[in-house]
């Protein structure tokens, strides 16, 4: 069930656990401040040197990312305004998202003696020797002259991230796990699709072809079936008509290009076998039911389903136990912003010359880039930081 269980802060974790680190992050040396109250929730205290060490590892996944994508201006770059209409960069979003993970951290961490949850002598064992080789390495030195953390403060980081993944797993345990092929299943096919309509490679407008042209599309496909019926594989006839780079397909139900009149029709055949030319959302089709049931994709879905509920189960118990915090809290007016400002992610480091190991997937972030502008959630993180998580529990007690 462990590794159903969706993970908090996974960029955070898939760095801290693993204890590979970046030099970089172009801030001062130790502020005067780093020892300073930063905010308080939930009746604990975050000091700038334990948050400075979030946002750095933050820092780290979000340039393995999307530093090549964006370039030298990433962190200054603005992906939406305030309700004032000020501009916020994607350095604000990513330090507002921290404070934000750090915070359920805390939360976890102080419902785990109501849920009576604790951390066991091996896994307190493994918190303090990866503190330990956090701390030998150079890098991890360097970190701490940075931030003014030190060994016994990351010990703290990675005792509570694991006991908050525990307190986690508490919260989801019984949620049920079992998903029926019914629910879960994907269909794969490998159809021909002869299209009936045509997009305006300037404007994007789709419109439907003249009716001279669908006619002749129509009879391509007439052609195409009688080819294969004469002992051609329909992936022979996909080169030839040219027609492969979108000719497989695998969909849940509901999902299909094709429509469900599609579905339909690909449900009463075998697998294996080819459909007639069809008329289809998509134009004339030639379909190969490859797999009614696509075994490895439909237990994917379960997966995925799973975690969803899994997922939905934490956040509703989440929002009980902060609802009443969450009223209170003014991001702007509780993080001392002076002191916040200490950190900043001014100057970007090369992806390809970081050696996080820390990858898109493994990155807790979630930033769209359409033509030159970004849009992203910041309140995603209350909700979601900790979906997308490719960090195991069972990872988390054997990292070093």
């Amino acid at each position: 069930m462990k590794k159903h269980i969706n993970r908090i802060l996974t960029a955070v974790m898939a760095f801290v656990m693993t204890a590979v680190l970046v030099t970089g992050c172009s801030l001062s040396s130790q502020s005067e401040q780093s020892k300073t109250l930063l905010f308080s929730y939930d009746g604990s205290d975050v000091y700038l040197d334990e948050a400075w060490v979030y946002a750095k590892i933050a820092q780290t996944g979000y340039e393995s990312q999307y530093l090549s994508t964006f370039g030298d201006t990433m962190w200054s770059m603005q992906i939406s305004t305030d309700d004032d209409g000020n501009p916020i960069t994607m350095e604000d979003m990513v330090k507002e998202n921290v404070i934000e993970q750090i915070k359920q951290v805390k939360v976890l961490n102080n419902k785990a003696e109501e849920l009576k949850v604790s951390l066991t002598d091996d896994e307190k064992k493994t918190a303090a020797d990866n503190a330990k080789t956090f701390a030998d390495q150079e890098e991890g030195k360097a970190i701490f002259e940075e931030t003014g953390a030190n060994q016994d403060l990351m010990q703290k980081i990675y005792e509570e991230n694991a006991l908050a993944s525990k307190v986690q797993q508490e919260v989801v345990k019984d949620v049920d796990t079992e998903v029926s092929d019914d629910e879960a299943r994907q269909t794969t096919v490998y159809k021909l699709v002869f299209e009936t309509t045509e997009t305006d490679s300037e404007t994007g407008a789709v419109t439907d072809l003249s009716d001279s042209k669908k006619a002749a599309q129509k009879k391509k496909a007439e052609a195409a079936l009688k080819e294969i019926k004469d002992g051609k594989t329909i992936e022979e006839v996909a080169e030839e008509y040219e027609l492969t780079d979108s000719a497989n397909e695998t969909y849940g139900a509901g999902e299909s290009a094709g429509g469900d009149d599609f579905e339909k029709e690909m449900a009463s055949m075998k697998d294996g076998d080819i459909s007639d030319v069809l008329t289809t959302n998509e134009g004339y089709v030639i379909a190969k039911l490859v797999a009614y049931t696509d075994e490895e994709a439909t237990a994917t879905q379960k997966e995925t389903i799973v975690s969803e509920r899994q997922s939905e189960a934490y956040q509703e118990k989440y929002e009980e136990w902060t609802k009443d915090l969450d009223e209170e809290w003014d991001y702007a007016e509780d993080v001392d912003q002076d002191v916040w400002a200490e950190v900043t992610f001014g100057e970007e480091t090369e992806a390809e010359e970081s050696s996080t190991g820390v990858t898109a997937e493994e990155s807790d972030t979630s930033v769209e880039a359409e033509s030159e502008e970004v849009t992203t959630e910041s309140e995603e993180t209350d909700a979601t930081a900790n979906e997308e998580s490719t960090t195991t529990a069972e990872e988390a007690d054997t990292a070093e």
